[in-house]
């Protein structure tokens, strides 16, 4: 399947359905059909169906797992069913019917490349992003069950001075959620559901170089908003602080 998600999906199948609706897919159509207004017509008349012919549904792929002795008659239904509707592309689209029976593969390596660039690049900042969601809600769910401990905590003056600097890494925590969020939500739809989209007519090479750049500039923002610190820097640095003032005091009283 490739458009639309639906909303009984979580947010992995969501994911992998926007990569393969904006990357993956037109990349597959343009190694099957080439490129050309015969193509373009040839995948947009014979592409859907061509596609689902080659690739089993997750309905299907569940089918096989749970009764093995399923599988032949499914994969003959799906070559028959393949091999009915490139007969098709043959007798209306002989020349989009070459590339398919791999007469023209001079494309294939560098429409494979750009695919493997814009997946990778994408995938890695979504996932970035959703590990610093996830680890601001679970700080900020952490802090509210312990804000009782928190206070307490306060109220002892050897320990009072870590109070305000927990609430501290609350606070941070919800804005890095609110922020990633936001960024999650535009990198999605300017990146993956615009630049990458089939309706948008730029070159592959350049949809590829957009979306990286559109990556790197989105990261170089939220890092200069302080962002981008993973969530073990805050307290790495306070150890390494007043491990460097007790050594100081000690070399002072030596002294």
């Amino acid at each position: 399947q490739t458009a639309g998600v639906d909303d009984g999906r979580d947010a992995a199948e969501a994911l992998a359905a926007n990569q393969i609706e904006a990357i993956l897919y037109p990349t597959w159509q343009a190694r099957t059909f080439g490129t050309g207004s015969s193509a373009a017509a040839a995948s947009a008349e014979f592409g859907p169906a061509l596609f689902k012919a080659g690739a089993l549904t997750r309905e299907e792929q569940a089918a096989i797992d749970a009764d093995p002795a399923t599988a032949t008659t499914v994969l003959d239904g799906k070559r028959a069913e393949y091999k009915r509707v490139a007969a098709q592309i043959e007798q209306k689209y002989p020349q989009a019917y070459d590339v398919l029976a791999g007469n023209h593969t001079s494309e294939a390596g560098q429409s494979a490349a750009l695919a493997a660039v814009s997946t990778a690049a994408s995938t890695l900042y979504l996932l970035y992003c959703e590990w610093m969601i996830v680890w601001a809600q679970l700080a900020v769910r952490l802090m509210v069950g312990l804000f009782p401990a928190i206070a307490v905590l306060a109220l002892i003056p050897r320990w009072a001075h870590l109070a305000p600097q927990i609430m501290g890494w609350a606070v941070e925590a919800v804005v890095k959620a609110i922020l990633f969020s936001f960024a999650y939500a535009v990198f999605l739809s300017a990146g993956v559901g615009t630049i990458m989209s089939p309706a948008t007519p730029w070159h592959p090479v350049i949809k590829a170089i957009a979306l990286v750049l559109l990556a790197i500039g989105m990261h170089v923002a939220l890092k200069r908003l302080g962002l981008t610190r993973q969530p073990w820097t805050p307290a790495w640095e306070e150890w390494k602080y007043r491990l460097e003032k007790r050594k100081h005091a000690k070399k002072g009283g030596e002294a």
